[in-house]
């Protein structure tokens, strides 16, 4: 079973001016974290680490594959495409801090990085906020059901609305 910490990046191990790690995101990740946005998916996540100055370095984050979540129209699970480049600084400090826009503050005693959130979130922000499947690929049962449900009076359905005042 996976473990958090395979996701860290030891920036105090930073020889040279640039690194580059590569962490496979897949089902194990997703439930690790227990995210409730997503829960399953495959991807790669490629981080290029540059040094900027002695106390702060630039991560490009670009994670590639797809991730599984549910059509908003029918709820069966589809697969959503995934493919962005993020930026994150890392700075050098006395405690930790994460409240900077894409900017955080580790430890300088202990310059270590884990990276499991902060990929998880750039992830499900490049979800789309609506996600349906083409047109045609719904559940048919569900597009059935649904539109029953849906009563559209220009259709043939009834405008009898209970809450409608005569």
């Amino acid at each position: 079973m996976k473990r958090l910490d395979v996701y860290e990046i030891d920036l105090g191990r930073l020889t040279e001016g640039h690194a580059t790690h590569t962490f496979v995101l897949d089902d194990a990740y997703f439930a690790l974290l227990e995210g409730a946005d997503i829960q399953k998916g495959s991807l790669t996540a490629t981080v290029d680490v540059r040094r900027l100055t002695h106390d702060a370095y630039s991560l490009t984050i670009h994670s590639v594959g797809e991730v599984t979540v549910a059509c908003d129209r029918c709820l069966d699970e589809m697969q959503q495409p995934i493919d962005t480049t993020d930026r994150l600084t890392v700075r050098l400090g006395r405690t930790y801090d994460d409240a900077g826009d894409d900017v955080v503050t580790i430890p300088e005693d202990k310059p270590v990085i884990n990276l499991a959130w902060f990929v998880y979130e750039f992830i499900a922000l490049a979800v789309p906020m609506k996600h349906v499947h083409p047109e045609g690929q719904c559940n048919p049962e569900m597009a059935e059901r649904l539109g029953q449900l849906l009563c559209n009076p220009a259709d043939g359905g009834s405008d009898d609305d209970p809450n409608k005042e005569n």
